[in-house]
């Protein structure tokens, strides 16, 4: 999940998790490499991936408005790839 403001990004995404799998948020950070926050913070976790060799990402929103975080992902995240 991403927003400018991380703590936001981090909230609505643990909260959408939880709605989702019905379980806590923790749990299911347990089992699923999860990421939430600002651009900046999201570049540079995908970063360290990449330093490990890693060449494909696969997105996956935790948010009700999956259109948002689209928009967000390809003016924010996408072109500094």
């Amino acid at each position: 999940n991403v927003h400018p403001d991380g703590d936001k990004a981090r909230r609505d995404g643990r909260h959408f998790l939880e709605s989702y799998y019905k379980k806590p948020a923790a749990l299911v950070e347990e089992d699923l490499v999860c990421q939430f926050g600002s651009p900046a913070d999201i570049l540079e976790r995908i970063d360290g991936y990449v330093q490990l060799g890693v060449r494909t990402v696969i997105v996956r929103f935790a948010s009700p408005d999956q259109l948002e975080q689209l928009e967000v992902c390809s003016k924010e995240i996408l072109p500094r790839l």
